[in-house]
């Protein structure tokens, strides 16, 4: 059965200019003339721009194998309104660009001004505490830059949160997978809003960062952290999961082949043998050109598939889908390199459609629209 979202959730979501537009053409192109229902992209905040920390090798390795944590901060109860608030940001934002003033919101330098002056103190307590991947979402999938054959790979990532203040968070991040027995070490900056929109770049000198975007979710009478991320090197690995704040002596589990999946994400299985029509204007260059991709296969949150654009070039698609609706996507055309959309689905009576806009890399803005649904 397919799942219905409210779609009051639609006011707690910003609106992008040019969405609207977006949204209109394609369901012209797929119905005629029929006006489409306004659904607008994800807004997705950028990262501000700070400083990291250090952290050796050795203690990276001891995570896997010891107790994480011997004392705990004491998580702060949620707002009744904030328990089953769906996905929201608390400002717009525009692209951005090259302009370096503080007064333009076409500056990522703008984001950096807002949030360092900041005073919101709701997740401070974030600070000193570490989080790990729970057993039923180590399911990840790794595949080459043009997102052919995706294969299912174990991940266990730990974070060490070391500081927390006016939403601005550092620390480090541990990932060990199934198919390296070997940890590998990153920095980690980021910030969550006041709302709970969570941005993070993940770092290493010589390799891309890696960008993940998420929301804090009051789940199991507990603050978890739901994650989303797709990497960006040669050989790609996407991967959405809760982190689970460690308690105790908490041991977290070993990313074993093969992986479990999580049932958790699985009202969206409806997806699989879907078709869908979709405009992308940073992918095409022109809100007029028209892609289709169908998704072939569907497990635990994850979707793939293929299709084709301008015409007649090969396109394949790669996604994950939380269970309330956000998505991470990946395109890519004619076998080059894929590009990155974030955003989220509805299932309507207006028909399911996505709206998406670009995180990582170049800007773009798009949406797609359920064939035949």
């Amino acid at each position: 059965m397919r799942r219905l979202l409210r779609m009051e959730s639609l006011e707690n979501r910003a609106l992008l200019s040019g969405g609207s537009l977006a949204s209109y053409r394609l369901a012209s192109a797929v119905q005629g003339d029929a006006p489409a229902a306004t659904v607008q992209p994800l807004v997705a905040e950028q990262p501000a721009q700070i400083g990291s920390v250090v952290v050796h090798q050795a203690a990276a390795d001891s995570l896997f194998s010891t107790g994480l944590a011997a004392e705990l901060p004491r998580q702060p109860e949620p707002e009744l309104s904030s328990l089953n608030a769906p996905l929201r940001v608390d400002l717009p934002l525009a692209e951005p660009s090259s302009v370096d003033s503080p007064d333009s919101p076409d500056s990522r330098i703008w984001w950096r001004h807002f949030f360092l002056a900041s005073t919101d103190t709701r997740w401070d307590w974030v600070a000193q505490t570490q989080w790990y991947v729970p057993a039923e979402n180590l399911l990840s999938y790794s595949m080459s830059s043009d997102l052919a054959n995706p294969t299912a790979v174990a991940d266990q990532t730990l974070w060490n949160i070391e500081a927390s203040s006016a939403g601005i968070i550092t620390g480090m991040a541990v990932t060990r997978l199934s198919s390296d027995p070997i940890p590998t070490q990153k920095t980690m900056t980021g910030y969550i809003s006041p709302g709970g929109q969570i941005r993070i770049e993940f770092t290493k000198t010589g390799e891309p960062a890696i960008s993940g975007v998420g929301q804090m979710r009051y789940r199991d009478h507990a603050w978890q952290m739901e994650m989303q991320m797709a990497s960006s090197a040669d050989q790609i690995l996407s991967h959405w999961a809760y982190m689970v704040q460690a308690t105790a002596n908490t041991v977290p589990p070993e990313p074993l082949d093969p992986p479990p999946g999580s049932s958790l994400s699985e009202d969206w299985r409806w997806l699989k043998e879907t078709r869908w029509a979709f405009v992308d204007r940073g992918l095409f260059g022109t809100e007029s050109e028209v892609g289709l991709f169908e998704i072939t296969s569907f497990k635990s949150g994850y979707f793939w598939g293929t299709g084709t654009a301008y015409g007649s070039q090969p396109l394949n698609v790669f996604g994950s889908v939380t269970p309330e609706g956000n998505l991470l996507l990946l395109f890519s055309v004619n076998g080059a390199d894929a590009i990155s959309r974030t955003g989220y689905i509805l299932d309507g009576v207006g028909g399911a459609t996505m709206s998406f806009r670009s995180y990582d890399g170049s800007s773009g803005i798009g949406s797609a629209r359920l064939i035949g649904g």
